[in-house]
């Protein structure tokens, strides 16, 4: 053993070198003293980095958060917004190590200052170095998920309980209204160099307004829900409307903070609005910046005219158009302005958007020319009072306004406009060239008088006129006089001997040249964001107050007093003369043994259609809005025939049952809805047709939701054309045949989901007109093969039940309306609707698309032959068919394609005379077809489905040859003036 250790070195040390009897490991008598309480707090970030990363206990790491969230004596800024390596490093131990073992219990601990361990997590990392960390730490997490998915269950859950933690911290971040401000100064205070100062808030704004946290939490959100848990906090972060709405509401506290002084500022807070546009929610973006001066507060006019100045041309373009469509929702509408209704408040809200605009681009000529640019071309689509504003806001610039002038008279005689431009786009810009007129001839006379007596213009008038639709040369009636009124002396004026000058529709557009509204007060916009909040507060006392009642009226029933009843019985018997009476019907039973749980306050039917609609929007009470439901159309038919109930709420009844969604799942609630929003548009076709159009497009409603409105449109029109009763069948809930076999039947809610060929209307409709169209076809095909017509011998009994079975006329009240209350509008819209946003929308998809066609084609159709407009309807529609054609790749969209060409050839063929005018008015666009329709039979495939498609293929087809091979001579000639041209 003593050969193991070896000695390799001895050394005598002498009795002085001796130490003293104290232990070899004794601890340092700094260490030895009590510690103090300030003593404990890191006197540099190195310290607190050092602190962090020895995982430390709860006292320890409070008294590191405590030093790192207070200020610097010598510098004034937080001890956390000191040098930035340091920093940095502080921000990753924080999230990396700290908060997934402190993050729970951070509530429960309190700091000095009442602070609590969240709230430090979240000053310490309210900084564009710990939102970085932040996101790249998700971003890790959320790359891992393959690696996770595969280990254990535990893992997984615990990878997603960080996810949550992460995405509470992120909320408590961003959530404060401060916090875009608060960062910007901190980021423009780290350092004297003001370039790094600059890049660093660019990469702030990168990380924020580039769509990398919506993603990160979308994908988050996903993997969390997975494991059947939840974001708690910071769901919104996945939603980019909801983001988009977070980001314009902390600009718009940046921009009032802001001093006018800070010209790198104003530079930075443009910057990061126009990071925010590229997320794509534009509207949503800008109502929340400009939401101070949208409400009607100008205090703040001039900061937002140096946010303004600082955007790049193209923000400006987005940010103009924008609010132009958000103060269209505020103004009056064309029906208030025309009709006169309200006129103090129509005139100060209209005047209130006139101000703001006209003090926007005061100081600012690119927004002048982007809204005389607005005007026309985009404003065509917009609705009188919105188009007024903006005009009222240009009328002190009298070169933009002769420059609006002179494109909308371009646009007016333009050849190619007036033949293929919808018609709401031609009305439209004929009233903003009358309009523009009178305030160009208030302003400069001569200048007006020389345009009227140029070729310009009187090409224009003569296009109008000799144009093939009566409505365009209607219109040019209505500028020709109109504009001769203003220049020319009485007895040189133009005047037109036709009924539709002295019209109320004529005397509306000659009435536009005195149009002259006043530039109001910008507060005046307070007003109407007031008449909101009351009418929504209306609603909800409303409901309150209903609630209370409810209440009342079931402590009332439980304390009742109970009253025995005595059966006596009579030794007589039962007097044969007196008559018996049935028994009556018993109560439903009720459901609760509890005789005070027992509601016997029962709701009552709505009589009133204002009770109609809160029972609409009930959300607690679900019988009241079922029986609300239930007997909707009943009421609005009734009240519809007398008294203006129904049409003064005409337009919230439209918006409350298109927007209603089916939350109890009641069985017949599409039935119901259906029926009542079918009632309200025969209540008041000609104002709510267009509504139903103009929110198709506009509205911010479901796929559900608009085929409800298009199914609305095309049963209704139907109905005022007189075939109501046909159509009756068609809105039951599409009961099964008796001789199915049970096995075979889905149940009821499944059976509902999936048969929707046998639960849409318009689907059965289609298929009906189809075989009523393609049957004569078929039989006269079959009649030529027969043999020649000389060997065939018709009885007179055959005569007589050819007579029998011909239907009587009927009235068609359609045909009055049915150009500019049903089909304008769609196809208006349709046109204007792929102009602004292309073909790639929900409304070009494929659920869409074909429910819209078949729509078209119904309400086509249900006009009649007979009906004034219908050139110009065949025009329309003619186009708008022959341009979707490149989105026809689908068999549902195909087949509702070639429907719509049987129904409009077959409509516009019925007789030789018209086919004459379609050979003679539409020669091109009925060759193209002819074409079109030849080449499908080899594109499509084989399958019942394709049959059917070849077989209306076959129809179109037979339709075209029909009529190319009477008139071709006249075609002929048609084409060859085309081609000549």
């Amino acid at each position: 053993m003593e050969d193991i250790l070896t000695p390799l070195k001895t050394t005598i040390i002498s009795p002085q070198d001796k130490v003293s009897e104290e232990p070899v490991l004794a601890e340092p008598e700094s260490t030895q003293q009590t510690k103090s309480p300030s003593s404990r707090h890191p006197q540099s970030l190195d310290e607190a980095l050092g602190a962090l990363s020895s995982k430390p206990d709860i006292d320890t790491l409070s008294d590191v958060l405590e030093w790192l969230i207070s200020h610097d004596e010598s510098t004034g800024k937080l001890n956390i917004h000191g040098e930035r390596p340091q920093v940095s490093r502080i921000a990753r131990t924080l999230v990396d190590n700290i908060l997934p073992d402190y993050w729970s219990l951070a509530s429960q601990s309190r700091l000095a200052g009442n602070y609590t361990l969240k709230d430090a997590f979240q000053i310490c990392l309210s900084s564009a170095t710990g939102l970085s960390v932040i996101i790249a730490r998700l971003g890790a997490i959320l790359r891992a998920q393959d690696e996770i998915q595969g280990q254990s269950h535990v893992k997984a859950s615990e990878q997603a309980r960080l996810l949550q933690e992460l995405f509470e911290l992120l909320h408590r971040i961003l959530i404060p209204e401060y916090f875009m401000f608060s960062i910007w100064q901190d980021t423009m205070h780290l350092s004297l160099d003001v370039v790094q100062n600059s890049i660093t808030w660019r990469e702030l704004v990168n990380l924020l307004a580039n769509g990398k946290i919506i993603s990160l939490a979308a994908q988050a959100d996903r993997f969390i829900s997975e494991r059947s848990m939840d974001i708690s906090e910071g769901h919104w972060l996945g939603d980019g409307a909801q983001y988009s709405r977070w980001g314009g509401r902390r600009l718009e506290y940046m921009i009032c903070s802001l001093n006018a002084d800070k010209v790198d500022g104003w530079k930075q807070c443009s910057q990061l609005f126009e990071r925010f546009l590229s997320l794509g929610y534009a509207d949503i973006l800008v109502e929340e910046t400009y939401s101070h001066l949208i409400c009607g507060y100008s205090e703040e006019l001039r900061r937002y005219e140096n946010f303004i100045q600082n955007l790049d041309k193209l923000s400006k373009r987005i940010t103009v158009f924008s609010l132009l469509r958000i103060l269209s929702k505020s103004v009056p509408s064309e029906k208030s302005l025309l009709q006169g209704e309200n006129r103090g408040s129509t005139a100060s809200t209209l005047g209130a958007a006139a101000a703001l605009l006209s003090s926007l681009g005061q100081n600012n000529r690119d927004l002048e020319d982007l809204m005389a640019e607005w005007i026309s071309r985009d404003g065509l689509s917009y609705d009188l009072g919105i188009q007024r504003a903006v005009i009222r806001a240009l009328s002190q610039r009298d070169h933009l306004m002769k420059t609006v002038f002179e494109t909308a008279l371009s646009n007016f005689g333009d050849k190619l406009q007036i033949k293929h431009t919808p018609t709401t786009q031609q009305e439209a810009n004929t009233r903003i060239l009358l309009i523009v007129a009178g305030y160009v001839h208030r302003t400069d006379s001569e200048y007006l008088g020389t345009v009227a007596h140029s070729s310009k213009y009187l090409n224009a008038i003569s296009n109008r006129l000799a144009a093939s639709s009566a409505r365009a040369s209607v219109l040019g009636m209505y500028v020709g006089t109109a504009i001769s009124e203003l220049v020319d002396p009485s007895e040189k004026r133009m005047k037109f001997s036709f009924e539709d000058i002295d019209s109320p529709d004529g005397r509306t557009y000659l009435s536009l040249i005195r149009i002259q509204d006043p530039i109001g007060s910008i507060s005046d916009l307070k007003s109407e964001s007031k008449a909101q909040q009351d009418t929504l507060k209306k609603d909800r006392s409303g409901q309150i107050i209903n609630d209370s009642h409810f209440n009342g009226s079931q402590k009332s029933t439980t304390t009742s007093k109970v009253i025995a009843i005595e059966e006596v019985e009579h030794e007589s018997e039962v007097d044969e003369d007196l008559p018996m009476y049935e028994k009556p019907d018993s109560d439903t039973p009720d459901e609760d043994e509890d005789p005070t749980l027992i509601e016997r306050n029962k709701p009552t039917a709505p009589v009133y259609i204002r009770d109609l609609i809160s029972g609409l929007r009930e959300t607690e009470n679900f019988d009241r809005h079922k029986l609300a439901l239930s007997t909707a159309s009943t009421l609005i038919r009734r009240k519809a025939a007398f008294g203006t109930e129904v049409s003064d709420h005409i337009e919230d009844i439209a918006s409350t049952l298109t927007g209603l969604s089916d939350r109890w799942e009641m069985d017949n609630f599409q039935e119901w809805r259906l029926q009542a929003m079918i009632a309200v548009l025969i209540a008041q076709p000609s104002q709510t047709g267009p509504w139903f159009s103009r929110h198709y497009f506009s509205g911010e409603f479901s796929i559900s939701q608009r085929i409800s409105i298009l199914t609305t449109l095309g049963i209704g029109a139907r109905e005022l054309a007189g075939h109501g009763k046909e159509d009756a069948a068609l809105m039951g809930t599409g009961a099964l045949p008796e001789n199915l076999f049970p096995s075979k039947k889905l149940p009821d809610k499944l059976h509902k989901m999936y048969a929707l060929e046998d639960a849409d209307p318009v689907k059965k409709l289609s298929t009906r007109m189809e075989k009523t169209m393609i049957q004569p076809l078929a039989l006269q095909a079959a009649d030529t093969l027969s043999g020649p017509n000389a060997l065939k011998v018709r009885t007179f009994s055959s005569r007589m039940e050819v007579e029998k079975k011909r239907s009587r006329p009927i009235p068609n009240a359609l045909a009055k309306i049915v150009a500019d209350g049903f089909f304008f509008p769609l196809t208006g819209g349709w046109q204007m609707h792929i102009q602004a946003f292309g073909p790639s929308t929900v409304q070009t998809a494929a659920p869409l698309l074909p429910h819209l066609l078949r729509t078209l084609s119904l309400i086509l159709y249900a006009s009649g032959p007979s009906t004034l407009s219908l050139p110009q309807m065949t025009a329309e529609f003619w186009t708008l068919l022959l341009s979707v054609r490149p989105l026809a790749a689908e068999l549902p969209v195909l087949s509702a394609l070639l429907f719509a060409f049987l129904t409009l050839l077959d409509l516009n063929c019925a007789n030789p005379s018209d086919q004459q005018r379609v050979a003679e008015n539409f020669a091109k666009e009925l060759l193209e077809t002819q074409e079109w329709v030849a080449g499908l039979f080899e594109r499509v495939g084989e399958g019942e489905e394709e049959e059917k498609v070849k077989m209306l293929a076959a129809g179109v087809l037979g339709r075209c040859r029909e009529v190319v091979e009477r008139w071709e001579r006249v075609m002929v000639g048609e084409l060859a003036g085309f081609l000549s041209a």
